[in-house]
C-alpha cells in the first residue's frame, strides 16, 4: 500500500533551501550527508546538491491541500506566490496557486473539486 510519494529535486544551496522551506513554509528540515528532506504532514520533498547549472533542471510538483483559500492568504502575506500563479480554477476545475522556491522549482498547491 502506497503511503507517500516524494520528488527528489536538485538544489543549488542547501542553506538557502533550508531557509526557504523552514521560514516561509514552516516545513521540518532534515539534512544528512549531502541530502536534504523537507516535510510537513504527508508532504516530503527530497533534495540533492547540484553544483552546476548545466545539469540543473527546474521541476514542479503538486501539493494537494484542503482549505486552499486559507493557505493562499497565509502564503500571500509572505510574498512568495509566483506572479503568474495566483489562486485560480485550473482546466480540470481544481483550485490552485503556484509558489516558486529558491531553486526555481514550482510548488503547485491544489485543492481537488
Amino acid at each position: 500500500m502506497i503511503q507517500c510519494i516524494a520528488p527528489i529535486l536538485p538544489a543549488f544551496s542547501f542553506e538557502a533551501t533550508i531557509m526557504f522551506y523552514s521560514s516561509k513554509l514552516n516545513f521540518t528540515v532534515t539534512e544528512q550527508s549531502g541530502y536534504l528532506v523537507v516535510s510537513d504532514d504527508n508532504i516530503e520533498i527530497h533534495f540533492y546538491k547540484s553544483s552546476t547549472k548545466a545539469t540543473f533542471i527546474k521541476s514542479s510538483c503538486f501539493i494537494f491541500v484542503r482549505n486552499i483559500e486559507d493557505m493562499y492568504l497565509r502564503l500571500s502575506a509572505l510574498d512568495i506566490i509566483n506572479p503568474s500563479g495566483r489562486l485560480m480554477v485550473n482546466e480540470v476545475g481544481n483550485k490552485e496557486f503556484v509558489v516558486e522556491d529558491n531553486n526555481g522549482h514550482l510548488l503547485r498547491f491544489t485543492e481537488k473539486k
